[in-house]
């Protein structure tokens, strides 16, 4: 039995819509959403995987998970491009700048960090919660981050100078 944590849509360009799922059995999996047929299994997290999220583009997929990596993977091909990981306790929410080229990300150590999404260097590190993180997202023009944590706080970062 699977346990599903968070399923994003993609359309591709060939207008077909899939879904990519975290699961507590290390795995992710990409579906289609008009059959629910699973169309790839992902695996390489060593842990329950808590998100997944597709590019701007829709041509890559990032996972986060307890492990404490984020993994990119090609949605085509299904296999893993890099691994984005800083030993931390887990990732448990994360997401693509609006042009793709960065990924903030955060999880049970209290900062967001946020990395390069093609080379997988870590560019900075946000700290000011006093708890884990729970959602991050990126503002349309990918100048501000917002971070929601378990301390009851959503935190604006100003990142305009990345």
């Amino acid at each position: 039995q699977m346990e599903i944590a968070h399923m994003p849509t993609c359309p591709n360009l060939r207008r077909e819509v899939r879904i990519a799922s975290a699961s507590a059995d290390e795995t992710v999996r990409i579906w289609d959403a008009e059959t629910g047929t699973p169309l790839k299994t992902l695996e390489g997290h060593k842990g329950a995987v808590h998100w997944t999220g597709y590019s701007p583009d829709g041509k890559t997929l990032a996972s986060g998970g307890s492990d404490g990596a984020i993994r990119i993977w090609n949605v085509d091909t299904g296999k893993e491009l890099k691994k984005l990981e800083k030993r931390y306790i887990g990732v448990w929410t994360a997401s693509y700048s609006p042009d793709g080229k960065k990924i903030a990300s955060g999880g049970g150590d209290n900062a967001v960090r946020i990395w390069d999404a093609d080379t997988g260097a870590l560019l900075k590190t946000l700290e000011g919660h006093t708890s884990g993180i729970l959602w991050v997202g990126y503002a349309s023009d990918g100048k501000t981050i917002a971070s929601l944590s378990f301390d009851q706080t959503v935190l604006l970062w100003d990142i305009s100078d990345l």
